[in-house]
């Protein structure tokens, strides 16, 4: 009679206690050489992350800023020369009339060259006005004649003119559109003073 084999357990069962067979493992599968990467900030699958709103009170600044900006500019040199657009006239007046007023503009709602109607020195920004500048001596052909207007911001603009005839008024319209403020008026040849005249835009 055979006895139990040395090292073995009686009842033990051989089969359980062999090792198990372990698969082998090898480097992962390598990507196509064609795949692309997704790029910075997106996630798997190819989803954005969620992006937080910007504050409503906050404006970013852009190009629009800056052509606001000149914008700005360009609307006060269009107010700066209104006073010099359209005709300006120049006529001869009698030697009575020009010696009452030699020195002085008018200024009124209405008129005909050097006759000023519903005389005033306050305007409201809607009104038109004519005025008539009686300078102190008759101006020859082609003698130039500066014009020089001082804004309620303290700024000054200026503007040459020549006339083709002799004279000793100049008159001119001026369209609606100034600013509220005082402004002043005076012609002048070179140094000379020839006229000076002031009138108020009123809100």
């Amino acid at each position: 009679m055979t006895g139990p084999i040395e090292g073995s357990t009686p009842g033990s069962d051989q089969e359980s206690a062999a090792p198990q067979p372990v698969e082998p493992t090898g480097p992962e599968p390598a990507e196509p050489a064609d795949a692309v990467s997704p790029p910075p900030g997106v996630g798997a699958g190819g989803i954005l992350p969620a992006v937080p709103e910007a504050s409503t009170g906050w404006v970013p600044e852009g190009p629009e800023s800056g052509r606001r900006a000149r914008g700005c500019v360009i609307a006060g040199a269009v107010i700066a020369v209104i006073l010099f657009v359209g005709f300006i006239g120049l006529v001869f007046l009698g030697a009575q009339i020009q010696s009452m007023l030699a020195g002085t503009i008018e200024f009124g709602a209405g008129g005909k060259e050097c006759s000023v109607s519903d005389r005033a020195t306050k305007f409201p920004a809607s009104a038109t006005i004519h005025y008539a500048a009686h300078l102190e001596r008759e101006v020859p052909v082609g003698e130039k004649i500066t014009v020089t207007v001082t804004f309620p911001n303290g700024t000054t603009d200026s503007t040459d003119e020549t006339f083709d005839r002799a004279g000793q008024c100049v008159y001119q319209d001026i369209d609606p559109g100034l600013n509220v403020g005082h402004y002043l008026m005076e012609f002048r040849s070179g140094t000379e003073l020839l006229s000076k005249g002031e009138f108020d835009i009123t809100p």
